[in-house]
């Protein structure tokens, strides 16, 4: 998730003048954790919006994978009212 953030920080716009801002949650849904990252910049592009593409996204994806097999999601999405969000949810269970 770290990375999410941190592609999201660094490819934000450059002639943006007010400092933005990061959310960070997650929740225990059924048998699952649901992590949220939302940050109130700019709207992803199209491109990125429709394929998912981009070096930190396969990355992540890729972790994900090797990880959890098929047994997670990972969405990135315009969040209402502004801003990106990425969603990821992860099999859980309680030790």
């Amino acid at each position: 998730m770290r990375s999410a953030a941190t592609n999201r920080c660094s490819t934000s716009s450059p002639k943006r003048l007010a400092a933005g801002s990061i959310r960070v949650s997650g929740e225990i849904r059924d048998n699952d954790l649901c992590l949220r990252v939302y940050n109130d910049g700019p709207a992803l592009p199209a491109s990125v919006q429709a394929q998912h593409t981009g070096i930190g996204l396969r990355n992540l994806r890729t972790r994900l994978q090797i990880l959890y097999g098929s047994n997670f999601s990972l969405h990135i999405q315009d969040a209402a009212g502004g801003g990106v969000e990425v969603v990821v949810t992860l099999p859980f269970q309680k030790s």
